[in-house]
């Protein structure tokens, strides 16, 4: 009977304790959705104060963290935000979000090579991780290697048109122009009702020498605005 009542006490235990922390996750989300909420309107100073509160209310939430640091990024305190970014990692040394963070931070200081480091810290443990293929892919491509940012940019998933674009631009880098008109031709037909890709793609073009598409593409502009 006594193990019968342990075992029942221990199910009980078991039981309860999913709930709990459902209900603190709960909270949690709460708190984040306030301070994501004010950062989207640009109240940075009560979105600070939040986060802190959080962070003082919950010591391990690498989320609030991570919210804390980009609002210091934001506000341009970099050193604030990369030591943010730092403590987080001391809870969660494998948190992706938290090393393209930093990463990101490194990218406003100017500083490519820290920034690369971060990059490729997060591919290391997720090599299809969107945000820093894309981010690698453009550090890259600014050091002068199209070869490699293709390669990188090709992983993104989903591609979105700021993607194609750049990928177009590896490509006349890399001088492959067959490979770079090929895909500028597939962002312009599927973005043809967007004005800023094809008028973007037609400066490129103009710059690459492609006068032909490039005319192609400022009269598509040309027709989504014909009063500008």
């Amino acid at each position: 009977m006594k193990l019968l009542m342990q075992s029942a006490a221990l199910f009980a235990l078991l039981l309860v304790q999913p709930v709990a922390a459902q209900s603190q996750r709960s909270s949690d989300t709460a708190e984040l959705g306030v301070i994501e909420d004010l950062m989207s309107q640009h109240r940075f100073f009560e979105a600070k104060t939040e986060a802190l509160k959080a962070i003082q209310a919950h010591p391990s939430n690498v989320e609030a963290y991570n919210l804390l640091g980009i609002i210091e990024g934001e506000q341009q305190n970099y050193a604030d935000a990369i030591a943010v970014f730092q403590n987080a990692l001391k809870i969660a040394p494998n948190s992706t979000k938290t090393l393209n963070n930093l990463g990101n931070v490194y990218v406003a200081e100017q500083k490519p090579d820290l920034a690369e480091f971060e990059f490729r810290a997060v591919l290391r443990l997720e090599p299809a991780n969107r945000d820093a293929n894309y981010n690698l892919g453009m550090l890259l491509l600014a050091k002068g290697s199209p070869a490699q940012a293709i390669l990188h940019f090709a992983r993104v998933r989903p591609q979105n048109d700021e993607t194609r674009f750049n990928l177009v631009r590896a490509y006349f880098e890399n001088k492959q122009p067959a490979e770079a008109l090929r895909v500028a031709g597939e962002l312009s037909a599927e973005s043809k009702s967007t004005l800023q890709v094809h008028f973007s793609l037609g400066l490129l073009l103009a710059s690459e020498k492609q006068y032909a598409p490039a005319v192609l593409e400022f009269e598509k502009a040309d027709a989504l605005a014909p009063d500008t």
